[in-house]
């Protein structure tokens, strides 16, 4: 789904952003990429932070104190045996107080949360040791505006973009780099192209493709769009994208004329299957819409709409009004439940699909990361604390998180 990465630009993004190196040694030594200028991070103030893998203070975590502000971690991260995070003392594991500010315990596997009814960030959480298992920092910006989205892997780069600039970073560690100083509103990668939509001085938008790895002008696939490509998707042969008229549009990838299919429906979102099948979610219906004059057609009906997705064999949709997560295969006369959100409040949304599993978000309390089996099973919550999340990619290296600070990995 997500493929090989491009351009190897190696300006750097300065400014306040935190860029965390990640994983290979205890110590979070440099990595042995062929990237031999990026330099290891270090602590202290105006420094890059090390964070993740890195060893905290003490045999539980982050230790702190037990008046105003403090993070309560006691004897071990995840308090007494009776469960919950206040550790042995101020807080006995039923989950008491540390103070105004203080991180206060649950009951076993409940979230963090912080008095007041503010949401912990990942910092925390990680303090607390509730970060999922594998957990890491690959790019941090505190600026509320740097807006992390759009990622795509390729063999050795997570590529994303991060205040519509396009970044990438070695999926080893290191320094964030620069791709393309335009701004990027969708990407997606070929194994071996990089495809990206990007504003004009005019105030219009085309979509481009460069080589992976070249530093050559982009070779333009559809110039003079008024409106923003959406979810820019590829299968073998063509691209597709969305942008705020009916249908679904769709170009070679070697150029040439854009056709759009589907002109009569108004599509909210859209996915491929590896039958190279199309469908598209129209409101409540998801419509599977063929080339050619024929006609689309419904093939399923959900409660409200959503979001909808593929790992290629299925789709998937997330229906925030009803609260549920679903699952349609091919042939089906109606879609099959999934799961179904952990709060009565909660929002389920930025779906990912690959190889039988389902990931999405919830908004409460506040961002936390979920995934199911595609029969249901195995549903579990990953991990608290992310702020807006944006995007979630993955392949076998790990599950890739961006939202609204930063971007992040996990096992998967």
């Amino acid at each position: 789904m997500l493929a090989d990465n491009f351009m190897r630009n190696h300006s750097r993004l300065t400014g306040g952003a935190v860029l965390a190196l990640l994983l290979a040694t205890p110590g979070c030594g440099t990595s042995d990429d062929d990237d031999d200028d990026r330099a290891a991070p270090h602590t202290g103030s105006g420094g890059n932070a090390c964070v993740g893998p890195c060893p905290s203070s003490g045999s539980g975590g982050m230790q702190g104190t037990s008046g105003s502000g403090g993070q309560l971690a006691g004897t071990d991260a995840r308090g007494s045996a009776t469960g919950g995070r206040g550790g042995a003392g101020a807080g006995d594991g039923s989950g008491g107080t540390t103070g105004t500010g203080g991180v206060v315990g649950g009951a076993d596997g409940g979230p963090v949360v912080v008095p007041g009814g503010t949401c912990p960030n990942v910092s925390q959480v990680v303090a607390a040791g509730e970060a999922w298992p594998g957990f890491a920092v690959f790019y941090e910006d505190p600026d509320i505006f740097s807006s992390v989205d759009n990622v795509g892997l390729s063999v050795e780069h997570v590529y994303f973009t991060a205040k519509g600039l396009m970044m990438r970073v070695a999926k080893t560690g290191g320094m964030a780099e620069m791709v393309r100083s335009t701004l990027v509103s969708s990407l997606t990668l070929t194994p071996t192209d990089a495809i990206w939509a990007e504003s004009t001085p005019d105030n219009m938008h085309r979509i481009v493709k460069s080589p992976l790895g070249s530093s050559a002008e982009p070779i333009e696939l559809v110039a003079e769009l008024t409106d923003a490509p959406k979810g820019l998707t590829t299968d073998a042969s063509s691209l597709y994208w969305t942008g705020t008229g009916p249908g679904v549009s769709k170009v070679a990838l070697s150029g040439g004329a854009v056709e759009v299919r589907g002109e009569t429906v108004a599509v909210d979102s859209f996915a491929l299957l590896i039958s190279g099948d199309l469908y598209a979610l129209s409101g409540a219906s998801l419509m599977q819409i063929p080339g050619g004059d024929t006609a689309p057609t419904m093939v399923a009906q959900f409660f409200f709409g959503g979001e909808i997705v593929s790992d290629g064999l299925h789709i998937y949709m997330a229906d925030s009004s009803e609260g549920t997560l679903k699952k349609w295969s091919p042939g089906a006369t109606s879609p099959e439940l999934v799961a179904t959100k952990s709060d009565a409040f909660a929002s389920m949304d930025t779906l990912f699909a690959l190889a039988g599993s389902v990931y999405w978000a919830e908004d409460m309390p506040c961002d936390q990361l979920f995934a199911a089996a595609g029969d249901g099973s195995r549903h579990v919550k990953m991990m608290d604390g992310f702020s807006r999340i944006s995007d979630i990619a993955g392949d076998a290296s790990g599950t890739y998180v961006a939202d609204q600070h930063g971007l992040y990995r996990m096992e998967r």
